[in-house]
């Protein structure tokens, strides 16, 4: 199937298809297996969201997803990719490029490789929190301008519309919602003003976040 040169969203259900998006920043949207995607020219994004089951583990510059325990997907000229709602988590890697990566739901541990990456959440569901397991950054860089993006969270629960989040570093929640901080590894926000987190992500190795590095 070939997408032409718009900016298609373009469904795969099959098993060992061909899919080209072609011009345009293009949407890959598989539920199918063993398929092949070639991004083309423009932006291009794989997303396994529509998955009924089972993790998987993408690698933008190797060049593959795994779907399945013998189950390979091929994946070039992708920049972008958003998993599944596993609660068991996926792992999705980037590429040398600057990649937009999105765990979605479950414990995902999401790396950029290299290039200036965006790490965006949409909602708190996609960053559950459990004793032992939170979504995890593994190779956060402010060096190469890699960014945290939370733009779409409401930050306050208790009102109308889409507010942003006001960072208090490392300091502690003092019963106010909408606020985000950063302590011991830990990006936290409060978003009903109970004085308690209810959403983490871990940076792993990141000492301080300064507020610039956070999309609010």
């Amino acid at each position: 199937m070939r997408g032409g040169a718009g900016n298609d969203q373009i469904g795969a259900t099959t098993f060992k298809s061909l899919y080209f998006g072609d011009a345009g920043n293009d949407t890959f949207f598989s539920s199918g297996q063993r398929n092949s995607f070639f991004g083309g020219q423009g932006r291009d994004m794989i997303d396994y969201r529509l998955r009924d089951s089972g993790a998987v583990t993408v690698d933008l510059g190797r060049g593959f997803a795994q779907t399945g325990p013998i189950a390979q997907e091929t994946l070039r000229g992708i920049e972008d990719v958003r998993g599944t709602t596993d609660i068991a988590g996926d792992v999705l890697i980037g590429s040398a490029a600057a990649n937009r990566i999105i765990g979605d739901g479950g414990f995902d541990l999401l790396t950029g490789r290299g290039g200036a990456d965006t790490f965006i959440w949409t909602d708190i569901s996609e960053a559950p929190m459990a004793s032992d397991a939170i979504d995890i950054i593994t190779d956060f860089s402010a060096a190469q301008n890699d960014l945290v993006d939370l733009v779409q969270i409401d930050a306050n629960a208790l009102r109308t519309g889409n507010q942003a989040f006001r960072f208090i570093a490392d300091g502690a929640f003092t019963g106010r919602a909408g606020q985000l901080r950063f302590s011991d590894l830990i990006l936290e926000g409060d978003v009903n003003g109970d004085g308690l987190a209810d959403f983490r992500i871990g940076l792993r190795d990141v000492a301080s976040l300064p507020v610039d590095d956070i999309l609010l």
